[in-house]
């Protein structure tokens, strides 16, 4: 059984192994090959940044690989992190910043249950590549509809819509 549970400081390696497999995993072809790695090719950098994030008391939930001796690599397969709005003005009080889940767990109902965990059924916003079309219909499927805006990501360069959803 795959446990879903809240990220603790001792899972900040597993996290960020997570984080980059799943970035290749949901980006390859989307975005800037070069850009890609380089954004995922740092372990030990994304490892001191979901520390500095858990001890600044962000709350991210991690889905837990079921088999117990799961590599550190393979430990975390799947996390979403919510947290305040950061769009000016905020048009919901809750902002979905990351979901991911490891390719291996697509379509296995994964996914929704991070996000009951993150954010349940309440108003939320998130941004997503424009090009990701199966995460826009994940998310559709949750009640999230586009609003229109759209932004260039600051690393990628690639753009970026922001779907909402206006409660359950």
């Amino acid at each position: 059984m795959i446990v879903v549970r809240r990220a603790e400081p001792g899972d900040a390696e597993a996290g960020a192994y997570c984080h980059a497999t799943c970035w290749r995993e949901a980006y390859t072809g989307l975005a800037d090959p070069e850009k890609l790695e380089a954004a995922v090719g740092d372990i030990p950098r994304r490892t001191e940044r979901w520390k500095a994030r858990l001890a600044d008391g962000h709350v991210q939930w991690l889905a837990i690989n079921p088999n117990p001796e799961a590599a550190v690599e393979d430990r975390v397969i799947g996390f979403s992190h919510p947290g305040p709005n950061r769009d000016e003005p905020p048009l919901t009080a809750l902002e979905l910043y990351a979901i991911y889940v490891r390719k291996a767990w697509w379509g296995s109902g994964l996914a929704e249950r991070l996000m009951q965990a993150a954010i349940g059924n309440e108003p939320a916003s998130l941004w997503v590549l424009e090009g990701n079309a199966r995460a826009q219909a994940f998310y559709a499927k949750h009640g999230f509809v586009p609003d229109g805006m759209r932004v260039d990501e600051p690393f990628f360069g690639v753009p970026e819509i922001r779907m909402v959803r206006s409660g359950a």
